[in-house]
């Protein structure tokens, strides 16, 4: 298929420890050299081989395929339980038990027939980049990891790709070291020239959760919250309870977002945005080896990076992303969902906007910190001195992070 997206060959290269940028040119006998340091952490764990990137977390590990989805090449060293699709063996995996991997979960979609990935809905026309299909990965969205970032409580990588000649996304993972859950970031941008009518995003996976220890396929998959409802927090579970309770959740905030349960190779974003063939009611349970799934509508995506969408989500494997909880505290967790950039795209100031104090950093893509400093509620932050382009703004608070991407534009 033509895309319209060069061929992106090039390196990882190594900028100073725990930072990784992807260079577009030829390596040399240094820029050789240069590679090898990818393959030292202070952990002992390589987490950036080839093209591809692993988020090693205190309790969650994460591989993410050079294609910009979870399901990547078993990593050496990590607490993979491997699959069996040959170049998708390493998904994620969590230890919400916090007992130092003794009695962990997952991993969570490998087993059997894989079923993880995103795609986008694009005035009808599907592209996805899936870890297994049919046991082969679908990759129908070209791009590459272009960054990671490591830092001793964080890991972030940044992956960017082209939906034919329509749209530029950047996916943004990040997670911090000591949580149970990690953050999923995407901005899309209109590349066509012209006006694009209904878009969706959608994020679909498959849960086997612990599968791999002898628990089977199925799942107790319930929508804990729909967006419309008693308030737009999105939140799909699933959840296996044998000798222990485990747990993948999806969850995001808006409402932009709905979830669904049912299917399984789901490939039809506006089927999921409107609930034809699959469960959205809130409260509903599913007991079924089937999938769960967000999905993120974009009315009208009008060109240039001045209109671009930013929107996020989590992947969560304890209620409350800290571990040792028996139920979702919606406090909680629309507080957790509650950060707010805007204008985005900006020129002469952004507003952060999260509940109560916080502290909040603006770097580039390099990591450089640009500005920092603390906040309460809205808090204006001036532009005006800052050149045009793509940066990441992040906020702590609590013990929770989040990062979104904030473009500068004229």
């Amino acid at each position: 298929m033509e895309t319209g997206c060069p061929e992106m060959s090039g390196f990882f290269l190594y900028v100073y420890p725990g930072h990784y940028k992807f260079l577009t040119m030829k390596p040399t006998m240094k820029s050789i050299f240069s590679i090898f340091l990818v393959f030292i952490f202070t952990n002992g764990i390589a987490q950036m081989v080839g093209g591809n990137a692993y988020m090693i977390g205190d309790y969650i590990e994460v591989g993410i395929d050079e294609y910009g989805h979870e399901g990547t090449t078993n990593l050496p060293g990590s607490h993979s339980r491997g699959g069996v699709v040959t170049g998708s063996y390493f998904g994620f995996v969590s230890n919400a038990q916090m007992d130092g991997w003794v009695n962990y979960d997952g991993d969570f979609f490998t087993p059997g027939n894989p079923e993880n990935g995103f795609g986008f809905d694009i005035e009808g026309a599907e592209y996805s980049n899936n870890a297994g299909s049919g046991f082969v990965p679908m990759h129908e969205i070209p791009g590459f990891i272009m960054d990671y970032w490591e830092t001793s409580d964080s890991v972030r990588v940044v992956w960017v790709g082209q939906v034919v000649d329509f749209i530029e996304v950047t996916i943004v993972y990040e997670m911090q070291k000591n949580l149970l859950y990690y953050t999923t970031t995407v901005a899309v941008e209109n590349i066509w020239g012209s006006a694009i009518d209904d878009i969706y995003y959608y994020r679909n996976l498959d849960p086997d959760n612990n599968q791999s220890i002898g628990w089977g396929y199925e799942t107790t998959n319930t929508i804990v919250s729909q967006s419309g409802m008693s308030d737009d927090s999105v939140i799909v579970k699933a959840v296996q309870s044998e000798a222990w309770e485990n747990m993948v959740i999806l969850e995001a905030y808006g409402p932009d977002w709905r979830c669904t349960t049912g299917g399984f190779a789901n490939r039809d974003g506006s089927a999921l945005w409107d609930g034809t063939g699959f469960t959205t009611a809130e409260d509903s349970v599913l007991v079924a080896d089937k999938a769960i799934s967000l999905v993120y509508k974009i009315g009208t995506l009008l060109p240039g990076k001045s209109a671009a969408e930013v929107f996020s989500f989590n992947v969560s494997f304890a209620v409350d992303g800290y571990g040792g909880s028996s139920g979702i505290d919606a406090s909680k967790e629309n507080e957790k969902a509650h950060f707010l950039l805007y204008p985005n795209p900006g020129n002469d100031y952004v507003v952060i906007d999260v509940e109560n104090e916080y502290y909040y950093m603006l770097s580039d893509q390099s990591g450089r910190v640009i500005k920092d400093g603390f906040g309460k509620g809205q808090t204006e932050v001036d532009l005006s001195d800052i050149a045009e382009g793509t940066y990441f703004v992040k906020v702590r608070k609590n013990g929770w992070f989040k990062t979104m991407p904030l473009i500068i534009a004229e």
